[in-house]
């Protein structure tokens, strides 16, 4: 469980999750408003239409009585309609026992529009919920007729199918969110996996094998050539320059140790073959060659071969002739290409 709670890849997936969620939260909030704000825009404009077709004389004022006539206009159901004069008194209703009282009082006291001091000649919209639970929109609207205000036009419809549309349309954009991170954040995880996990464990398993002793493990095949890419091959080259530095070390040590007991060029190419074969169990390279040629050259067997080469080579050039005549014997002994 810890090591779940600490992969790259888990981590990289869920920043992405919270990224994600948190873009859509805001996205989702600003659309669902702007949703919900259409549909109000659209509910006013068609509970404004009998006001436009009355002030047209298109529609006569009688139709607020006629409910089923009024719903096939704005296409929803209507709970109240009235027509009031400029002195607030109901002059046609569905219910002939208003007419000549104050429309206040067939308002429901959850209505904003009850308590508030009106101006008839401007429009108000309210939604509230009424004393037994029903939900409703009112729009109070002037009657212009001829640049003169003859009264005010009150209706109010069921808004529980506007309710309904709104809920639907939040459940739709919650589930498409839902959907939307669900789905990219799997195919994200697989990516990821893909591009990451088996390339770490790859380099994982390499240096596991290094620790274990092993300079010969290198890993392979990299991949892309990206930043993990590049730490890769960075590791392989690390790797390389380790074991030639320890190769070097163990060079120097068996050599150092083998050429002191050696105080004549005789001896020299035999302990080449058997530290090649004994400490190494391959060919030598140039670079250890020189290595060897160096140590072979160096303490009695310096003065051995000062005595048996020496007399012949320029006093100036003999350090140098020394070891490039014994580096480039070496080399020919084991196989190597001489120095020029």
């Amino acid at each position: 469980m810890r090591n779940i709670l600490h992969s790259i890849p888990l981590k990289i997936c869920l920043t992405i999750l919270i990224t994600e969620t948190v873009l859509l939260l805001l996205m989702g909030t600003y659309y669902i408003n702007r949703f919900w704000s259409e549909i109000d825009n659209s509910v006013n404009e068609k509970l404004d239409i009998p006001r436009v077709l009355m002030e047209q004389r298109a529609l006569n004022f009688d139709a607020v009585t006629d409910f089923s006539a009024l719903e096939g206009l704005i296409q929803e159901r209507v709970a109240d309609a009235f027509i009031a004069k400029s002195d607030g008194k109901v002059f046609y209703s569905h219910d002939p026992s208003r007419i000549g009282k104050q429309y206040s009082l067939f308002l429901d006291k959850n209505d904003p529009l009850h308590e508030e001091k009106l101006d008839n000649s401007k429009k108000y919209h309210s939604t509230y919920t009424s004393v037994d639970g029903q939900k409703y929109i009112s729009v109070q609207s002037p009657l212009m007729v001829d640049n003169r205000l003859l009264g005010t036009l009150h209706i109010s419809i069921y808004s529980e199918k506007i309710q309904e549309e709104k809920t639907s349309i939040l459940y739709l954009l919650l589930l498409g969110s839902l959907v939307t991170i669900c789905l990219t954040t799997l195919l994200e995880a697989l990516l990821v996996h893909r591009l990451i996990v088996p390339r770490v464990n790859r380099t994982s398993s390499i240096l596991q094998k290094v620790e274990d002793g092993d300079l010969t493990a290198r890993i392979s095949p990299i991949g892309a050539p990206d930043q993990l890419g590049l730490i890769m091959e960075q590791i392989n080259s690390m790797i390389s320059a380790t074991e030639q530095n320890i190769n070097t070390l163990r060079l120097l040590g068996v050599g150092g140790e083998a050429f002191t007991k050696v105080s004549t060029p005789e001896k020299v190419d035999e302990i080449f073959y058997s530290i090649m074969q004994e400490h190494f169990g391959r060919p030598l390279s140039n670079d250890e060659a020189d290595i060897l040629g160096e140590l072979a050259t160096s303490g009695a067997n310096k003065r051995a071969f000062e005595k048996s080469v020496g007399p012949f080579l320029p006093e100036r050039n003999r350090k140098n002739s020394l070891l490039k005549t014994h580096g480039n014997l070496s080399r020919h002994s084991l196989g190597c290409e001489p120095t020029p």
